[in-house]
């Protein structure tokens, strides 16, 4: 039944109030115009303060990832920044996590301080502020804020700099006075994420236990030694949802899960991998970070990045076969691994003697170089 059909008033009666359908659904048909006009006024005027308070509500997701995608997608961002803090050396670490996330941590060596924001917000009356804190920005997340925490910590900074190479801006952690920041970066990391395309499918199965090739030269065996990493070592990668995840780990009891990856749709043949940040810490902690491309479907080339140490790499590791599987190349010395665990940190250095690797284990690895090589350069 149609609209006129539904008034029952004369011909003329519909065509004066029923013309116009938007009165109708406003004002309904009885409504003299005056108040009509009064009412459509008011439905107009909320109109406009609606948008207006979604206008305010600040940048959303899609915002975030604009902003943040030229930082992580150019080589111009990402590194380290030298700089003073409380009168000593500090180091800042601006690291991309995806090509639309990225995070800071902070470190002073001499006074044995780290601190990692892994939360980012855009300010909502300043788009080109950039905020890195230790806690969740959002509403909901800063309810429940530990506001007595003295580790809590936002590092704010321009994201017009940032594309620039340059940090500026200000640090402030709690109970400290704002520190201003302006530094250029001292060194770059390399941009893997720079090299690819967002919307490139890998081109094989990405999921898979690899055995980390030791380098044969000198630098490079200095950069495993700098790192810890006692061989014979592997990484274990998978998606997990849509975050690609490694596990790094040696035949010693060097153990790294590295959960909070890229998505699985997204980066083509390149990979990141980074641990989390537990909240209950307040930022107390340091970043370890895989980033590795595949340069053919058995064989990954990979940097190892942790935010006190710097950069290692890159390194290269091969797919293990069932052979290879089977053999278990990098199992660890258990009672290495549960003395980690429980926490006896001060043996934790000590644990890494000879007697943490089992007795065939390097026989088991010389069993696992036979596997076909890729033919990469």
């Amino acid at each position: 039944m149609s609209f006129y059909s539904q008034y029952r008033g004369s011909r003329d009666d519909r065509s004066k109030y029923g013309g116009n359908i938007l009165r109708h659904f406003v004002c309904g048909v009885y409504l003299p115009m005056k108040l009509c006009v009064l009412r459509l006024a008011i439905f107009v005027a909320l109109s406009a303060a609606a948008h207006s308070a979604l206008a305010d509500a600040g940048p959303k997701d899609d915002d975030l990832d604009a902003a943040i995608k030229p930082l992580c997608t150019t080589k111009d961002t990402e590194g380290s920044y030298d700089w003073k803090l409380d009168g000593a050396p500090a180091r800042l670490w601006v690291i991309c996590q995806s090509q639309t996330r990225i995070l800071a941590s902070i470190n002073i060596p001499d006074a044995f301080y780290t601190l990692t924001m892994v939360h980012i917000a855009i300010n909502r009356r300043n788009s080109d502020i950039l905020s890195f804190a230790t806690y969740d920005l959002s509403p909901e997340g800063a309810m429940i804020v530990n506001g007595r925490t003295k580790s809590h910590a936002v590092l704010r900074l321009s994201i017009r700099a940032l594309r620039q190479g340059m940090a500026v801006g200000e640090f402030q952690r709690n109970p400290i006075l704002p520190i201003p920041i302006d530094v250029t970066r001292t060194k770059p990391l390399p941009s893997l994420l720079a090299q690819t395309s967002s919307a490139q499918a890998p081109s094989f199965q990405f999921s898979g236990s690899f055995y980390i090739e030791q380098p044969s030269d000198e630098e490079g065996r200095q950069a495993f030694q700098r790192v810890k990493i006692k061989p014979p070592a592997c990484m274990a990668i998978a998606i997990d949802g849509n975050l690609r995840t490694v596990n790094f780990h040696d035949s010693g009891n060097l153990a790294m899960w590295l959960p909070w990856g890229s998505p699985a749709d997204s980066g083509g043949n390149v990979f990141y991998a980074t641990n989390g940040v537990d909240d209950a810490l307040a930022g107390k902690d340091s970043i370890t970070q895989i980033r590795g491309t595949f340069l053919a479907a058995n064989l990954i080339e990979f940097f190892y990045f942790n935010s006190l140490i710097g950069l290692a790499g890159p390194f290269r590791a091969i797919r293990m076969d069932d052979q290879a599987l089977a053999s278990n190349p990098c199992r660890p010395n258990m009672r290495a691994v549960g003395a980690a665990d429980t926490g006896t940190g001060t043996r934790r250095n000590g644990s890494r003697s000879k007697r943490t690797t089992p007795a065939d284990s390097i026989g088991r690895a010389m069993e696992v170089m036979p596997m076909t090589r890729p033919n990469v350069p």
